[in-house]
């Protein structure tokens, strides 16, 4: 079938993606509320606050009794929290339990100072442990000095600052989790008509205040060079140029070609970095929407001997100023192809398309209907990736990217200003 989309009367959004030969269904509650719209008093509170919702509720008075709740009625569940929204979901093959889960989590929180110590001691072992992954802090690092904060600041806040009170988390809480903050995608055997019964069943119809959450602009380093210092002898390199709204709303209304061009475009990268260099064994370029829009990039990744900083420099600018014209039919061809089968393949299972949709929601699109999608992807024309070449090659001709290193002191020669691990994570 195809996705079915509504919306009630207090601003709740429902997409329902129906697949009648499925065993089970995906229903994932989508909360308009990140480390985006967080103050940095405040970093990290949204993420707290996913930890907490489950812990006591009007019907599950602790996580025990809601987590054998969950396993009764074959729920397998999760939930987690980025930039610009926070996620709950199940799946399972009943459809009554898991919106009923979802109504206590979503509206019926008692935040019992009883258990929210416990948790927040959770929450900062997780935030500890986060500091000790060298490639999430260099691309945090990257996005904050392209954009500054909150865009560039770990998504779980500081780790040595994680100690929010009951209080805080419920006001923080009632602001933001509205119906009309929220949506609903349900995928696999599940209907339309389900979702819309059992919303009105478990969900607070009385929470119908409109939110309108800005968050701030931009304001990144006016640097040429960044560095974040680490362990070893390689370097972990960053080129990247954020993309302006103009692009962002050019790579929205034509993503597959643009997708295609980068596949091209990474397959000259592997050649320049692994087959006619030898200096990095990962290499990469990409389109990194994965942060709010207002902090989307046109980047290059390198993981290269400390030494070899200004070789991955040059690589990479070459790269970004090939004009289509300098790649064969056939790299074309094989673009063209290995993007319709990442879209294509996608399509086939219920955790996928979920997915598919919740990206959309992310990137403040309407989810389109997948067969439309379907569509365009074979659809793609060799003309349309060329074109997205080109409009690449010229954004970044006129927009110079700054360079990020995380690594050793000794790649840290040319480096303009460092960044301290205390100040994004």
């Amino acid at each position: 079938m195809s996705l079915e989309t509504t919306t009630t009367p207090e601003g709740l959004r429902i997409y329902v993606d129906t697949i009648p030969t499925a065993e089970t269904a995906k229903i994932n509650a989508f909360v308009g509320v990140g480390s985006v719209h967080e103050p940095d008093k405040l970093a990290g509170i949204s993420h707290a606050l996913e930890h907490c919702v489950h812990i006591s509720t009007n019907l599950f008075p602790n996580d025990q009794a809601l987590d054998e709740f969950t396993g009764i009625n074959s729920l397998t569940a999760n939930a987690d929290t980025f930039y610009n929204r926070t996620c709950y979901y199940a799946t399972g093959p009943y459809v009554e339990p898991n919106m009923r889960r979802l109504g206590q989590i979503l509206f019926q929180p008692t935040f019992d100072p009883t258990y929210i110590p416990n948790e927040m001691s959770t929450v900062t072992r997780e935030g500890l442990e986060r500091r000790d992954d060298v490639y999430q802090l260099h691309y945090i690092a990257s996005d904050y000095a392209l954009f500054g904060k909150p865009y560039g600041r770990n998504v779980g806040g500081y780790a040595d600052k994680i100690n929010f009170t009951p209080n805080q988390m419920k006001k923080f809480y009632k602001k933001h989790y509205t119906m009309s903050n929220m949506a609903i995608v349900a995928v696999g055997n599940i209907r339309l008509e389900e979702v819309l019964q059992y919303t009105e069943r478990y969900f607070d119809h009385t929470q119908t205040k409109k939110l309108h959450v800005t968050p701030p602009l931009p304001e990144g380093m006016d640097v040429t060079t960044t560095g974040l210092l680490g362990a070893g002898s390689s370097a972990v390199v960053r080129i990247a140029s954020p993309m302006d709204k103009s692009f962002v709303d050019k790579y929205i209304d034509n993503k597959i070609a643009y997708k295609a061009a980068i596949q091209a475009m990474n397959a000259l990268c592997y050649q320049r970095f692994r087959t006619d260099t030898g200096i990095a064994y990962d290499s990469e370029v990409s389109l990194n929407d994965i942060n709010d829009l207002n902090a989307w990039s046109i980047v290059g990744d390198a993981n290269v001997g400390a030494e070899k900083i200004k070789t991955t420099e040059s690589l990479f600018r070459d790269i970004f100023s090939r004009t289509s014209n300098t790649y064969s039919e056939a790299a074309i061809a094989s673009a063209v192809g290995s993007t319709r089968s990442d879209i294509l393949c996608s399509m086939d299972s219920v955790e996928d398309r979920t997915e598919l949709y919740i990206q959309n929601l992310e990137q403040q699109t309407e989810p389109r209907d997948l067969r439309q999608v379907a569509q365009s992807a074979h659809n793609l024309q060799h003309d349309s990736v060329r074109t997205a070449i080109d409009e690449i090659v010229e954004y970044m001709g006129n927009h110079p990217p700054i360079t990020h290193i995380t690594g050793p002191k000794k790649a840290m020669k040319s480096v303009d200003r460092m960044i301290g691990v205390h100040e994004i994570a």
